[in-house]
């Protein structure tokens, strides 16, 4: 669930600035994308693959997300990551939105 908040909000940051996205899941190459088109990305945003092996046994039930149990400490940091990101996120589609609300052509 980390990951796709993440991956949608990152989404969402190009999708604002008129441009697309190659069809991916990748949490990085979609900050990457965004940054190449002009965006700052916050630090803890920088550590966002540490998210991608989470996100295997959400999105394919049959593949073992990891080798081992999740720890609390695990769990809180990849929590702090994907909040960063939608946080920023959120901030950027705000800024980067229409005044008067209308879609962007």
């Amino acid at each position: 669930m980390a990951l796709d908040a993440a991956e949608l909000a990152a989404k969402a940051v190009i999708i604002a600035r008129n441009h697309g996205y190659r069809d991916t899941h990748d949490v990085v190459e979609l900050l990457t994308a965004a940054q190449r088109l002009g965006e700052h990305i916050p630090p803890e945003a920088k550590q966002a693959g540490r998210l991608n092996p989470y996100g295997g046994a959400d999105r394919y039930g049959h593949l073992e997300a990891r080798s081992r149990p999740t720890t609390k400490r695990q769990y809180d940091r990849v929590i702090h990551i994907a909040e960063a990101i939608v946080q920023w996120a959120h901030e950027r589609v705000q800024e980067l939105a229409p005044a008067d609300g209308q879609q962007q052509r």
